[in-house]
């Protein structure tokens, strides 16, 4: 009898496990341990599973570095062990992003319990690179809850991270002193570039894909080719205004971080298609972070038309000056 109760106690206990979706948003850290150094990598992962086939994204701070990359994988539900294709990691001894990386795909095994669910592996390199890019072992946590940010150390860290690259764009909307003054203000000459990439925006159809709201006074909008890295290359324009120009997208992040304020709560964003790449149409993944929050967006454009996002701030009434309100 007892061998009885044991074995349905077992069979309850392994239902939810083999059950369980690697759907969702996972945090935590990778660390590596090479002689005296320790190094910490915070790292968070928004995954897509349907059936075997895993996708998403793949984020990590390293130092003074934020990286983010599109990624695949497999799942075996069976053994419930994901394996997730090469993506380039900082080495743990670098001091900036100028630094080398190292090619490196995850290993990792789903553990579920009462408490959590957890996945843990490693980000592993090439056999014949074993020394020089040791592998990181990795735990990250199931966020079971968007209401609330996981791991409070974590999360404290995190809201540090969305800060602009050397390399990336900040588009500020927000008005300066001078621009609010009376005296009105000639607008710098346009190069015939710009012209040039206006009138070829204006010439296309526009087609507007939805209205995210977002409460932050900034957000980092991120753009990854999501499908085959065909060389498929977009410009930006905010406000019809061009602030990233043919670029290249691929499974790293292509950044612009947008500053706006309540006189100002409707920004359009719009994705050109520069060319099609070998598989047209021109498709991107758009994802734009708000503080904790994460939106995200497939896009597609070609020669004709254009992809359009809208994002509105939500303007809090206790914000608005006695004078603006009406």
């Amino acid at each position: 009898m007892k061998r009885v109760v044991y074995l349905i106690l077992l069979s309850l206990w392994a239902c939810p496990i083999s059950a369980q979706s690697l759907q969702g948003a996972w945090y935590g850290k990778a660390e590596v341990n090479s002689g005296n150094s320790i190094s910490n990598y915070l790292v968070e992962m928004h995954l897509v599973q349907r059936g075997e086939s895993v996708t998403g994204t793949l984020g990590y701070y390293f130092k003074d570095t934020y990286q983010s990359f599109f990624i695949r994988g497999e799942y075996d539900k069976t053994t419930r062990q994901i394996q997730l294709d090469e993506f380039p990691v900082l080495h743990y001894s670098s001091t900036s992003s100028a630094a080398g990386e190292c090619a490196m795909r995850f290993v990792g095994t789903l553990m579920v319990s009462q408490v959590n669910s957890l996945i843990r592996g490693y980000f592993v390199s090439d056999a014949r690179y074993k020394y020089t890019c040791p592998e990181l072992k990795v735990k990250l946590t199931l966020n079971t809850d968007e209401s609330r940010e996981p791991e409070a150390e974590w999360a404290s860290s995190i809201k540090k991270i969305w800060k602009p690259q050397d390399e990336e764009t900040v588009v500020n909307t927000t008005p300066t002193p001078s621009e609010t003054t009376a005296v009105p203000l000639k607008k710098p000459e346009q190069s015939e570039e710009i012209r040039a990439l206006i009138s070829n925006l204006r010439s296309r159809t526009n087609i507007y894909s939805r209205e995210i709201e977002v409460y932050g006074d900034s957000v980092k909008i991120s753009f990854y080719d999501n499908g085959d890295i065909d060389g498929d290359s977009i410009t930006v324009f905010v406000n019809q205004q061009p602030v990233l120009i043919k670029r290249e997208i691929s499974t790293r992040a292509l950044n612009l971080y947008l500053v706006f304020d309540d006189r100002h709560p409707v920004q359009e964003i719009t994705m050109m298609a520069e060319n099609l790449g070998t598989n047209p149409p021109n498709t991107a993944l758009m994802i734009i972070t708000d503080g904790s929050l994460r939106y995200e967006e497939f896009l597609s454009s070609n020669l004709s038309q254009n992809a359009v996002v809208r994002i509105r701030k939500k303007i809090s009434r206790e914000t608005i000056s006695p004078a603006l309100r009406k």
